[in-house]
C-alpha cells in the first residue's frame, strides 16, 4: 500500500513494506517528512500507546531548518546545527550522532501545545 497523498497532522504513517515513515514536520510549516527505517538511519519504537524515533530529526532541506526529537508521542526540540554540523553528520550517518534533546526550542520556534503536541493514537500502520 502507498502512503496517503495527504498526510494528516499529529498523524505517523508507517510503510513496514517500504521501511519508511511519513509525517508533517513538527514545527507546523507542512511540509512532508520521510524516514529511512534501517540500522545506520532511523528506529522507531511503538509501545501499545507512544511512539519514538533514534535519533533525532533534522529536517535541513527543509525552509524551516526544524531539529526535533519525537519521544513517546511528544516533540522535544533539539538545538539548530551549523552547515558544517549538518555536513559532518550526513558522512557518518545519523545513528552514530547521539545529541541529547534540548528542552528548549530554538529561537523563534513554537512549541507545540499539549493540544498540538503527536496524540497517543499516532501510529497508522500501511500494510501489504
Amino acid at each position: 500500500m502507498e502512503m496517503p497523498g495527504t498526510l494528516e497532522p499529529d498523524t505517523v504513517y508507517v510503510s513496514l513494506e517500504f521501511n519508511t515513515t511519513s509525517h508533517l514536520c513538527c514545527c507546523g510549516c507542512g511540509e512532508r517528512v520521510v524516514l529511512k527505517l534501517s540500522p545506520q538511519w532511523w528506529s522507531f519504537t511503538y509501545d501499545g500507546e507512544t511512539v519514538s524515533f533514534h535519533p533525532s530529526i533534522g529536517n535541513w532541506l527543509l525552509p524551516c531548518r526544524s531539529h526535533y526529537f519525537i519521544r513517546k508521542s511528544q516533540v522535544v526540540w533539539a538545538r539548530s546545527w551549523t552547515q558544517a554540523e549538518i555536513d559532518a553528520g550526513r558522512e557518518i550517518g545519523p545513528n552514530e550522532l547521539d545529541e541529547k534533546p534540548s528542552r528548549e526550542p530554538p529561537v523563534g520556534r513554537v512549541v507545540p501545545s499539549k493540544r498540538d503536541s503527536l496524540p497517543k493514537r499516532i501510529l497508522r500502520r500501511f500494510r501489504k
